[in-house]
């Protein structure tokens, strides 16, 4: 329809990084899609979201270019644009990479973040920031910075971020990947969550 039209052709480049909550995502994994491209991009979102890595890190899981811990149920990839490893928790992810066993091509980014947008219409995800709903806003890096916000939300260091996401400081997630809105500071001042005694080991 026009709606879908209308933001699928839109110029998004000057939209602020948003993350997306965990009920979001949920939504978007439980969303029944009947395109087979429309299905693919989800899942590799999804594992965006689950591993903090760019679209073209995460192809790597899909096309078993890893390193595989059996005892400890995680994944070592090395970073295409950096050349760092980075360590991703595979309990969430295996099942989504066993859809695929022939693995999955990765798609040019502005195809990618169009069925993106298409895909967050369709799964409901009309959350405004800043006056915009979310699947207006929805691009590629949004699952790095969904995966970093929400891992330093449940309590995770930013040193071990870092690691799992392929960085060698955490300038980049201070400064780039960590998005916290305004209730998030409220919750942590607030004591809602505990990262204020993450931060002070």
């Amino acid at each position: 329809n026009d709606e879908i039209s209308s933001i699928l052709n839109r110029n998004f480049d000057s939209f602020f990084p948003e993350y997306i909550y965990n009920e979001e995502i949920d939504k978007l994994a439980n969303l029944q899609l009947d395109n087979e491209k429309l299905i693919e991009t989800r899942d590799l979102f999804v594992v965006q979201c689950l591993a903090g890595t760019r679209k073209s890190d995460v192809i790597k899981l899909f096309e078993d270019d890893y390193i595989y811990d059996e005892r400890r149920n995680v994944f070592v990839i090395k970073t295409q644009k950096k050349g760092v490893d980075a360590f991703i928790k595979a309990d969430k992810i295996k099942p989504i990479l066993s859809k695929y066993p022939k693995g999955l091509e990765e798609p040019v980014t502005s195809t990618y973040n169009s069925r993106l947008r298409k895909i967050a219409l369709l799964a409901n995800l009309d959350r405004l920031v800043d006056g915009k709903p979310i699947y207006e806003q929805m691009r590629s890096h949004i699952g790095r910075y969904t995966f970093v916000t929400n891992s330093f939300l449940n309590g995770i260091s930013k040193d071990v971020i870092k690691y799992m996401v392929g960085h060698k400081s955490t300038k980049m997630v201070d400064e780039v990947y960590l998005q916290l809105s305004m209730d998030n500071k409220i919750d942590i001042v607030a004591g809602v969550t505990d990262v204020e005694k993450t931060e002070s080991k």
